[in-house]
């Protein structure tokens, strides 16, 4: 399963993995955790059970957001707490939604706001590591959520 690493060692981001495979995949190319962004969690796949999140040790984390929708200002605060206490263990984390577009490059644009960036530094810091969820593949109301954000930080 092909990933974008957004920060080495700390965060990657891409598609949804869909099946048992695809999450072995990320952990042989050093994921220790996951945070799901789709509005249901990633055990709801038959294919990836509990047992093979407990087998490969992964921390699994589902903060739901919904389809072509931004986040709550509370789940943005949460990501960047589980990124932190990740990083802390040194456990790299693999971000999604289902495409790995919107949510995912909503939360990404985010990401790089709370770490001091402007919105423009975002948008090139999120076109430069995770090209398919740039700021222009993203919705109205994403754009305007990331707006608003910037504004206030």
């Amino acid at each position: 399963m092909k990933i974008d690493w957004i920060e080495a060692h700390v965060l990657a981001a891409g598609p949804i993995p869909d099946s048992a495979r695809d999450v072995i995949s990320l952990h042989r190319q050093g994921i220790r955790a996951l945070i799901t962004l789709t509005e249901k969690p990633l055990t709801a796949n038959r294919d990836i059970t509990f047992e093979l999140i407990d087998g490969l040790q992964l921390a699994c984390f589902h903060l739901p957001v919904r389809d072509f929708y931004p986040p709550a200002l509370r789940q943005v605060a949460d990501m960047m707490r589980l990124i932190e206490q990740m990083r802390a263990q040194q456990k790299p984390v693999f971000l999604h939604c289902y495409a790995g577009i919107g949510r995912t490059g909503t939360m990404l644009h985010a990401y790089f706001l709370n770490k001091g960036l402007g919105l423009e530094e975002a948008k090139q810091r999120v076109l430069a590591t995770r090209p398919d969820a740039r700021y222009g593949e993203l919705s109205d109301v994403q754009r305007a959520f990331l707006e608003a954000f910037a504004s206030n930080l």
